[in-house]
């Protein structure tokens, strides 16, 4: 669960099996992402199941990021992370990225259309990846994973 802008809530849960986003508003339920939305643009294949592992929202509720990892169907081996954009208003999902390195993962999106994904380095240390939506430039850096990262990266509504 988390707070967004003006009283938004996001609710991160499960419904019928199945992963999924709710967006409300105070208390009335706006709107839901879950796998299915993502239908046209990543599927299961003949070869390859795709699962979809986290959605995570805007604060202002204008899109969320989602990422679904790629496993081979008869060995089950991951092939890749792939992480996307799914607009509130188009309805259309957008790849944002695709990650070989099962160590990778999305972390969070930040508020200037910027998210991170990351992984463990050594011991207590992370990489992580900023990644610009509107640009698709990306910076990287590492530092200890004690820090508290709205002290690193800034505060979001929610976080506390």
């Amino acid at each position: 669960m988390e707070a967004g802008k003006d009283d938004l809530l996001f609710v991160f849960h499960k419904s019928n099996g199945d992963m999924k986003l709710s967006v409300y508003d105070n208390g009335v339920l706006l709107r839901s992402v879950n796998a299915s939305n993502f239908a046209e643009t990543i599927s299961d294949t003949e070869t390859t199941q795709a699962r979809l592992e986290t959605i995570l929202p805007h604060f202002e509720g204008k899109y969320v990021v989602s990422s679904f990892s790629i496993f081979d169907k008869k060995n089950s081996r991951f092939k890749s992370r792939r992480i996307f954009k799914y607009d509130f208003e188009t309805k259309t999902a957008t790849l944002l990225k695709e990650i070989q390195d099962p160590s990778e993962s999305l972390y969070w999106i930040l508020k200037d259309n910027d998210f991170l994904y990351g992984k463990l380095k050594q011991k207590k240390k992370v990489l992580f990846v900023f990644k610009s939506i509107a640009t698709m430039a990306h910076t990287s850096t590492i530092f200890d994973s004690t820090t508290f990262l709205p002290e690193v990266f800034g505060e979001r509504p929610g976080w506390t």
